[in-house]
């Protein structure tokens, strides 16, 4: 069963401040991870690669993909979360005003659906470049077409090609 909605353009009632970008959004972008997207908004800054949003420190903002806060298990920092764009279908920035759910944060909540997978056809994406490559493929899991894939990956060669081109 597939439940479909129409969202409102303004939301009278609404007292946060945020910014949603949509897939659509992030494909007119050039960018390469969630810190650029972030990067790229009002109010929001890249330093030491770390995002601040409104001045606030890095460990006063939350990361909430599908519903599941993401924490680096030994810093307790979500600060460099390394999630290929082109597998995000919306990205939610909340800079003010959120709602106690998220429980003491005092600078943003960051809250990223994924996409569902193709249950038609199967498909991919694959990008490269001297410093890197990224993979996207997606498609059915079974003949009946209820189920789906999304597998995403992404690697450097920063090591090898800064070696190339950056010889001491």
């Amino acid at each position: 069963m597939v439940v479909e909605g129409e969202r409102p353009l303004f939301e009278v009632d609404q007292t946060a401040s945020s910014v949603r970008l949509t897939a659509d959004d992030l494909k007119m972008n050039i960018v390469e991870n969630v810190g650029d997207v972030l990067a790229e908004q009002a109010g929001i800054t890249s330093q030491d690669n770390e995002i601040h949003i409104r001045g606030g420190r890095v460990d006063e903002s939350m990361f909430i993909v599908d519903g599941m806060s993401v924490k680096d298990p030994l810093s307790g920092s979500a600060n460099n979360l390394y999630l290929n764009v082109d597998a995000i279908e919306e990205l939610e920035v909340i800079t003010g005003g959120f709602n106690a759910e998220y429980g003491g944060r005092v600078s943003s909540i960051m809250d990223i659906k994924t996409k569902n997978g193709n249950k038609k056809s199967f498909g991919g994406k694959l990008t490269a470049n001297t410093f890197g490559s990224k993979l996207l493929l997606e498609g059915p899991l079974s003949k009946n077409q209820k189920s789906s894939f999304v597998f995403s990956g992404k690697t450097s060669y920063l090591d090898k090609s800064s070696e190339l081109f950056y010889k001491e």
